[in-house]
């Protein structure tokens, strides 16, 4: 029997800072959409994606570097 673990990104963190997304469930799949307007500053931050559900004893993380082109 499957039986599907839902990892849910339940939060997104730029430092420390907690930042707004939408996390959204089809089947055993889980998304987390961040949206925002990227600034110059934004170049080389690192955002951070934590995920947590009842089989896990702390959060998961993923990192994600932003490189920001400007004209």
């Amino acid at each position: 029997m499957y039986v599907p673990i839902v990892m849910v990104c339940s939060d997104w963190l730029i430092g420390n800072q907690p930042l707004i997304s939408v996390s959204s469930t089809s089947g055993n799949m889980v998304t987390s959409e961040l949206s925002f307007l990227p600034t110059p500053g934004d170049n080389n931050a690192i955002y951070k994606c934590e995920a947590s559900n009842s089989a896990t004893s702390s959060p998961l993380t993923a990192l994600v570097k932003l490189t920001v082109y400007c004209k």
